[in-house]
């Protein structure tokens, strides 16, 4: 994908900062949504990025000090 300002193209570290940015606001609501619900489904094309998510949710919640435990 390339960002574009209206005239320049964005550098590389913008891109990365625009997509960090993106995840964590994806990574906020779907922490908040499962917190509120207790169960949430991650749904998307292949490579879309759903073990990302949710491993990057579990990490979070044990941060903030919740036992998560990963059914096998």
């Amino acid at each position: 994908m390339e960002l574009k300002t209206h005239n320049s193209q964005l550098t590389t570290y913008q891109r990365q900062e625009s997509s960090a940015f993106t995840r964590q606001a994806e990574l906020n609501r779907t922490t908040a949504s499962l917190l509120a619900n207790g169960a949430i489904l991650i749904a998307g094309e292949d490579g879309s990025g759903k073990s990302v998510l949710a491993n990057a949710v579990v990490e979070k919640l044990q941060t903030d000090g919740f036992y998560v435990d990963i059914p096998t």
